[in-house]
């Protein structure tokens, strides 16, 4: 049984009439570089609130500096982790549970690059962050993406890897799951 807090939370992310969610996430450009539709993030962060979204994913700095206009009116999800360009097979651990508390957001969220060289310490890491989340009663959100150096590009996708991902997520106990 899923504890009253992260109940609390969960329901305030998932839409209410389909029981889906909706995540807008700007935390792309410490993992891919600068976007022109991310470098103005008053701006853009005003337009996705126009369109509605369950809940808007986003690194810890971005929040402090630009969400403040949307806290309590949609959900925030701190990113605890990125790669970068340099290093795209390892997510490393940027924020913990505490911290996303403290800006009150809903859900945080880590991702894993399964097949990586590194998997064991990124799974190791979102197993200590599932400890963290559930002390704070936060909703747990994990990225779970086979794209590692042991992962052929054209088997990425497949429903094997897939599925792995899924069960790794579930098996840690990650509450959802973005693949």
């Amino acid at each position: 049984m899923m504890q009253l807090g992260k109940l609390v939370r969960l329901n305030r992310i998932l839409n209410p009439k389909s029981g889906k969610l909706f995540i807008v996430t700007v935390d792309h450009p410490i993992t891919r570089g600068m976007f022109p539709a991310l470098e103005n993030m008053e701006e853009t962060l005003k337009e996705i609130a126009e369109g509605g979204p369950d809940a808007i994913l986003m690194h810890k700095g971005i929040a402090q500096r630009f969400f403040s206009p949307y806290a309590g009116k949609i959900p925030l999800i701190l990113k605890a982790s990125s790669f970068s360009p340099f290093h795209p097979t390892y997510d490393a651990w940027v924020t913990r549970a505490e911290e996303a508390v403290s800006h009150g957001a809903d859900a945080i969220s880590m991702g894993v690059i399964l097949g990586s060289e590194r998997q064991a310490e990124m799974l190791e890491n979102l197993g200590a962050l599932e400890s963290e989340a559930s002390r704070f009663g936060l909703v747990l959100m994990a990225h779970m993406y086979p794209k590692g150096e042991r992962i052929k590009e054209s088997e990425r996708f497949s429903v094997e890897n897939l599925t792995y991902c899924v069960r790794a997520g579930e098996e840690l106990g990650v509450d959802v799951i973005k693949t």
